[in-house]
């Protein structure tokens, strides 16, 4: 019997989109049982080899938006309106479903994300701080948490409601 181990930080967000830090391979049998059809992976870094390979068998669809904003300066952060919007596209897509949001930390990208998703979705402020403290832990920072409060996106608002109602 294989032992399903799934990644750190590994939750659901909602049905059919799943939040986690970057997988490795002692996680793969329990992604297997996900059956995904898409990863949105949002750090700058490289997934290891054997976990791209996995995806590929698969045929899961492997979004590596780090490696398409990443810019060579040390101040950089990924936390942008653009990277957002890219990202919040993807997984408010169904046609992507079920989905893998992860990051190499499984925080400093995922956990904006995922607070600027429930900005969309109309929870309180302080449930989604309260939710990215509980993941974020001694490493949350208060530039994410300024950029989900202030963080606006009236056209995803729109795909949210369809998507709702479908």
């Amino acid at each position: 019997m294989t032992t399903l181990k799934p990644p750190n930080l590994f939750s659901i967000v909602e049905p059919g989109i799943y939040r986690s830090n970057a997988p490795l391979d002692e996680n793969l049998p329990f992604i297997s049982k996900l059956n995904l059809r898409t990863v949105v992976f949002l750090s700058p870094e490289v997934l290891l080899r054997s976990v791209v390979d996995f995806f590929e068998e698969k045929n899961v669809q492997l979004h590596n938006m780090g490696l398409q904003v990443w810019k060579p300066d040390p101040n950089w952060t990924s936390t942008s309106d653009e990277f957002m919007k890219e990202a919040l596209q993807l997984i408010l897509d169904t046609r992507t479903h079920p989905v893998l949001v992860c990051c190499s930390s499984g925080i400093f990208q995922t956990a904006p994300l995922i607070g600027c998703l429930r900005r969309l979705q109309n929870w309180s402020l302080t449930s989604i701080l309260a939710e990215y403290r509980t993941f974020a832990g001694s490493r949350a920072r208060l530039a994410h948490e300024q950029y989900i409060e202030f963080f606006v996106w009236a056209s995803a608002s729109v795909m949210v409601m369809e998507r709702h109602r479908t």
